[in-house]
């Protein structure tokens, strides 16, 4: 089975890229071809990789998702996963490439994730003792 990629920007700078299928040594090249673009953008915040129909990933798979981790961090972006399915949960608890705090069940709490550290960034520097 191969990989279908649809990349979706959700906001400035954050992508939601739904994968389907497989992730392998035969697929992994064509998604890191579709979101280098993406990462090496400097206003790159997040991308969402929703996984809810990716029913396999190896280790070429998580090679990329690790490589895009450590791209897009230079610029203070995040990879965050969604919907992951039991089998592929289990190997991201094994393998931790992820923080646990960018794992979510939905794209809706990744959302709200989200918006809550864009509200952050934009009061930090505001002085609420006045």
């Amino acid at each position: 089975m191969d990989l279908n990629v649809n990349v979706e920007q959700k906001k400035e700078g954050i992508y939601l890229i739904t994968l389907e299928g497989k992730l392998d040594t035969n697929t992994y090249l064509s998604f890191e071809e579709t979101i280098k673009p993406i990462l090496i953008h400097p206003s790159t915040k997040a991308l969402i990789l929703d996984m809810e129909k990716l029913n396999y990933i190896s280790s070429a798979g998580f090679r990329i998702i690790l490589m895009a981790k450590k791209t897009i961090a230079k610029n203070n972006g995040k990879v965050i996963t969604v919907n992951l399915q039991p089998q592929i949960q289990e190997v991201f608890n094994l393998v931790n490439i992820l923080p646990k705090t960018d794992i979510f069940d939905s794209i809706e709490s990744a959302d709200m994730f989200l918006d809550a550290v864009q509200r952050k960034e934009l009061t930090k520097d505001t002085d609420f003792t006045t």
